[in-house]
């Protein structure tokens, strides 16, 4: 059985120690025999790394680590020929200050110039001195024949997007380097940019009009991740391993692989794949939960849940047209596409018609830990306390003890700052919705009867609480509502016990007060 390449993101390690590789060859011969120029966006610890060392091997004529793979065993036109590849991965490159990053890149330009045997050390700044070591390298190897691989080229932005006059000077370093590129094109063989955002090219890329973006390209749609058939044909012993160890049925496992990692789809294409570091983990550890999102979310989106959160409903479900998936700058970051970028959010449907795509959350992992983590960032607390407090709301409703039930809700309520409520019935509508989401319970919204909507019913193992909710008003006329228009009709067949219950949100400056009154109707 071949090992897991847990934490492996280096091709030639992975291939030398016998890990697992999902073969991606054929989709990365058909990107070189299609083009030259490449920039591809994905969430991180995607793949993205290994992606461009396998290409940074493929370059560099490694023909023997690719014998058992298919661009070594079907016909071809890929030459093996060795080129000069220069590999940049910001992520390994200092970056806290504007001064820091630029004596990183110029240290790293002066380092992969003595590898080639070139000194660019006198050369005024990075820039210079890649447009040096990439004009002799052209002399040393040939026209044409310099290989660009740039990993998480816009990491030294994305750590200070909270700071946008730091993120701003470190967009106007990188611009300036990726600059460069534009006056080396007959140098070039093949330049490849990967990141985790898209910012524009006005932004940061302005003279590389050539530049491919196959973020959202059906070419690129299977290029990270694992598909399906992936899954299924290469982790075989994997799979069949865990299932002999819980005593399930592998049908079972693939089920609940699926259910918690898969679910990404980047185009138009009706292609998904899983996420590729939770997989790795979970067959290793063979317990389900959320191994990518527990590998910390980026500083720079909490910061934006905080500052650009209006009303939870128009993050999730909603619909965006092509254009709001792509580039943003650093004055302008939609939330939306913030969180599609980073892989909180993916495509769940495509409308040719109108070129509309619909978002939503992409599998379990991401819901249970993107909630928690949103409501925990709202109210300034610590996702542990927060999984207490839903644990606890989540007994409560079973038992039917709504007093402890609102209690807690208040308290979550009562955390999130002043300035992020809004005055609204359907704001506290869709936050007590996202809530109780969290609850693992059957939770419906906007329920249809023939007399109305019922605002939220929810349904544990003995009863059916039947929620209308009013804003500074009494939760009697809440109550009312629900009795006058007999919301609770069409669960009478349930044969469990219906709750009707009336609740009010009363929001002065300093305080968030939560009434209710119930009545319980017994199972017919």
């Amino acid at each position: 059985m071949k090992k897991l390449p847990l934490g492996i993101q280096t091709f030639a390690k992975l291939i030398d120690q016998n890990c697992v590789y999902i073969d991606k060859t054929r989709e990365i011969y058909n990107l070189i025999e299609k083009g030259s120029y490449y920039f591809l966006s994905r969430p991180r610890r995607f793949g993205k790394s290994l992606l461009v060392s396998t290409l940074k091997e493929l370059f560099s004529g490694r023909k023997e680590l690719f014998k058992d793979l298919w661009i070594c065993k079907e016909k071809n036109n890929f030459a093996w020929a060795k080129h000069p590849v220069l590999h940049f991965d910001f992520s390994t490159i200092s970056r806290t200050t504007p001064e820091i990053l630029s004596a990183g890149l110029a240290w790293t330009m002066d380092r992969l110039g003595n590898d080639f045997d070139i000194d660019v050390k006198n050369a005024p700044a990075p820039s210079a001195k890649l447009k040096a070591l990439v004009e002799e390298l052209a002399k040393k190897y040939g026209p044409g024949s310099v290989v660009i691989l740039v990993d998480e080229y816009d990491k030294p932005i994305l750590d200070h997007l909270h700071n946008k006059e730091l993120a701003d000077k470190q967009r106007a370093i990188l611009s300036d380097f990726y600059d460069a590129f534009k006056g080396l094109d007959q140098h070039i063989k093949f330049l490849f940019l990967t990141g985790v955002s898209k910012f524009s090219k006005t932004s940061i890329f302005s003279g590389l009009n050539n530049l491919y973006d196959i973020s959202n390209s059906p070419i690129a749609a299977t290029l990270v991740g694992y598909t399906q058939q992936e899954l299924e044909l290469s982790f075989v012993p994997h799979i069949k391993q865990i299932a002999q160890t819980q005593k399930k049925s592998t049908d079972t496992v693939l089920k609940n692989i699926k259910e918690w990692y898969n679910g990404y789809r980047f185009s138009s294409k009706n292609e998904h794949v899983y996420n590729p570091y939770s997989v790795l983990f979970y067959l290793d550890e063979k317990e389900l939960k959320s191994y990518w999102f527990e590998t910390g979310t980026p500083t720079f989106l909490l910061h934006f849940l905080r500052d650009k959160y209006t009303a939870i409903e128009n993050m999730i479900n909603s619909k965006v047209n092509v254009s709001s998936l792509g580039s943003f700058t650093i004055d302008n970051i939609p939330l939306t596409t913030l969180l599609f970028q980073t892989g909180y959010l993916t495509i769940k449907a495509f409308n040719i018609n109108t070129r509309h795509y619909r978002l939503g959350l992409p599998n379990k992992e991401v819901t249970i830990a993107f909630e928690q983590q949103l409501l925990a960032t709202l109210a300034y607390t610590h996702v542990s306390e927060v999984e207490n407090v839903i644990a606890n709301m989540r007994s409560h409703l079973n038992n039917n003890k709504l007093d402890l039930f609102f209690e807690d809700l208040k308290t979550l309520l009562a955390n999130i700052p002043y300035h992020l409520h809004i005055k609204q019935e359907k704001y506290y509508h869709s936050i007590f919705q996202f809530m109780c989401s969290m609850l693992g319970l059957d939770v419906q919204s906007e329920v249809a009867t023939d007399k109305g909507r019922i605002d939220v019913a929810i349904v544990t193992k003995k009863y059916i609480h039947v929620l209308e909710f009013k804003f500074n008003a009494s939760p009697e006329i809440a109550l009312e509502q629900i009795e006058k228009k007999k919301y609770y009709q069409k669960y009478r067949t349930k044969n469990k016990s219906i709750i009707l219950v009336g609740v009010s949100f009363n929001r002065t400056k300093d305080d968030l007060d939560i009434q209710y009154v119930s009545k319980k109707l017994n199972a017919e």
